[in-house]
């Protein structure tokens, strides 16, 4: 039996009419029976979003964190510890009427104190690169036009609403150590 906990801040702060700071914290923990599987676990992030009255956006996000395995002993260093650090890039840019193209770009580094040869899987570089094409029905009826910063990082991050279809390309690559 597992008790899993979590806790999560985030806040916001309007820097200027079209762009948006977050900062944001994250504090996760598990109490199992099996102490092989308890842990702690703390990410902190930080992003900048900007939107115009076209449309259009930027999302830059870079996020840190730290996860320790209490019922993991290693000698001579301890516990099992990760730290892991992402980058993310992500835009919106229109093409006409219910059409947009959404270019992504994320980028996770992963270490580990483990120094087992079977777990070094576990020291990865992942580089992730996709590309969205979407198109919305129902948008006609919608104009970019005096869209709030608000209703942006909604549309950019919560889509939801009127009905759409997507198209997805994604690369990923993963380098080990």
């Amino acid at each position: 039996m597992d008790w899993r906990q979590r806790g999560e801040a985030i806040g916001f702060y309007q820097l200027a009419p079209a762009l948006l700071l977050s900062l944001g914290v994250q504090l996760r923990w598990n109490d199992s029976n099996a102490a092989f599987y308890d842990f702690w676990l703390l990410e902190l992030w930080g992003g900048v979003f900007w939107s115009d009255s076209e449309g259009r956006s930027l999302l830059l996000e870079i996020g840190g964190g730290a996860v320790q395995f209490r019922g993991r002993p290693i000698t001579p260093e301890g516990h099992r510890r990760d730290r892991s650090w992402r980058l993310l890039a992500s835009a919106e840019l229109p093409l006409g009427v219910g059409w947009s193209v959404h270019p992504r770009l994320r980028w996770v580094r992963n270490r580990t104190n483990e120094s087992r040869t079977a777990l070094e899987f576990l020291n990865f570089d992942q580089t992730i690169v996709e590309l969205q094409i979407e198109w919305r029905w129902g948008a006609a009826e919608k104009s970019p036009e005096g869209r709030s910063l608000r209703e942006g990082l909604r549309a950019f991050v919560f889509p939801e609403g009127e009905g759409k279809g997507t198209i997805q390309a994604e690369r990923r690559e993963q380098l080990r150590r």
